[in-house]
């Protein structure tokens, strides 16, 4: 008798530990964080440029794709 009860309240948490993050997977705001992201890469240029990784002509280029990325995620 035991034995099953606990077979059941196994069961039972495996179910919730799957259903429960599905549950939340609706509340995530997808627009806002690629704005983040993208912000976060001009940054990273400019750190890499001022550590020498990168010359000012990657630089520029990098920041030209990067803001035509953010230019449309901001769209959305």
């Amino acid at each position: 008798m035991t034995l099953w009860f606990v077979f059941a309240l196994m069961t039972v948490a495996a179910i919730f530990a799957v259903l429960w993050p599905l549950s939340r997977s609706g509340r995530t705001d997808g627009g806002g964080s690629e704005v983040v992201v993208y912000r976060d890469q001009l940054a990273e240029i400019d750190r890499d440029m001022a550590g020498g990784i990168i010359g000012a002509a990657e630089a520029d280029a990098a920041r030209i794709e990067i803001s035509r990325r953010l230019l449309a995620a901001a769209d959305q």
